[in-house]
């Protein structure tokens, strides 16, 4: 919903613009043409100061849309500086800058923010804690007694020398668990996931997403009675709540990244229009003018319009 709010702005932004810039031009026009009346006075009032050829305009140079649209999609506003629009090229580079700052800031807090509820996990959460409560609890989560016998081999093989509680366990034989638990479990609580690896994204976000997955916090009360659904914990909570900001704030960084990729695309197709509109508004006028035999004046006023699409 925020990200088509901003579309819409800068399309609005674009429409202003355009507005603006076919108002600027036929004003220009107008000045243009006065210029132009002023100057036909002047030389019949001034027939000694007549030359062959008078040029009261002087032709500009067009501006190419390519360029103009070029200019922009890879720096915003640039195009505009060079069809001559200077507020909108302010414009357009001030989003651009605004939206790169916010972006890096919210990126950095974002990744700090991570390392943090990361430190936190690894100083809290014990996947060592997690299989013991398992072990002490098969036959309360595991009604089917064959399934019991077979998580109680795995166990035999699960633990293993390691300074880190992650470098403790067989990984694979914990998932082999975990999924013959999936297959069924006491009061209809089998359980839904199977732990990630650890150091992996999704390894962190289990551990404080799903019941299942709390007592291997260390303020769990390590029941005895297999009940792990409605076991939540303090320190769960506190992580969910620190690993969302993390989110929140890649988020904002992420919606900012999207702005200028928009701001891009939105300046060159004004860019474009802005060179449509400068190339359409800008005549190049001069005047044949000669003194007859009688004395009077000649004037052949020479209008050249280039119109590009």
């Amino acid at each position: 919903m925020v990200m088509k709010k901003i579309i819409l702005s800068l399309i609005f932004l674009v429409y202003c613009s355009v507005l603006y810039s076919q108002n600027y031009y036929s004003e220009k026009g107008s000045i243009d043409r006065i210029n132009m009346d002023f100057t036909l006075k002047y030389i019949n009032n001034n027939k000694n100061a007549l030359i062959p050829v008078f040029k009261d305009n002087e032709i500009k140079d067009k501006k190419s849309l390519f360029l103009a649209g070029m200019f922009s999609a890879i720096i915003p506003g640039s195009g505009e500086f060079y069809t001559e629009n200077y507020w909108q090229s302010v414009l357009f580079i001030g989003i651009e800058a605004a939206s790169w700052i916010v972006n890096i800031k919210y990126n950095k807090k974002g990744d700090d923010q991570t390392t943090f509820y990361q430190n936190y996990a690894n100083e809290h959460w014990s996947v060592v804690r997690y299989a013991n409560w398992i072990e002490r609890n098969l036959d309360k989560i595991v009604p089917d007694q064959t399934n019991v016998e077979k998580c109680r081999v795995l166990f035999q093989s699960l633990y293993k020398p390691g300074n880190k509680p992650w470098e403790q366990i067989n990984w694979d034989k914990l998932n082999e668990i975990e999924r013959i638990i999936g297959s069924g479990g006491g009061k209809g609580q089998a359980f839904s996931h199977t732990l990630p690896y650890y150091g992996e994204q999704q390894y962190f976000e289990l551990i404080g997403k799903y019941p299942q997955f709390s007592q291997g916090w260390d303020d769990s009360d390590q029941n005895n009675n297999g009940d792990f659904y409605d076991r939540v914990t303090n320190n769960f909570k506190y992580y969910s709540s620190e690993r969302g900001k993390a989110n929140d704030y890649y988020n904002i960084a992420s919606t900012f990244a999207s702005i200028i990729v928009v701001n891009h695309i939105v300046s060159a197709i004004d860019a474009v229009l802005m060179a449509h509109f400068y190339n359409k508004a800008h005549l190049n006028v001069s005047y044949n003018g000669n003194v007859l035999p009688n004395g009077k004046i000649s004037i052949r006023p020479n209008l050249h319009l280039s119109i590009n699409f």
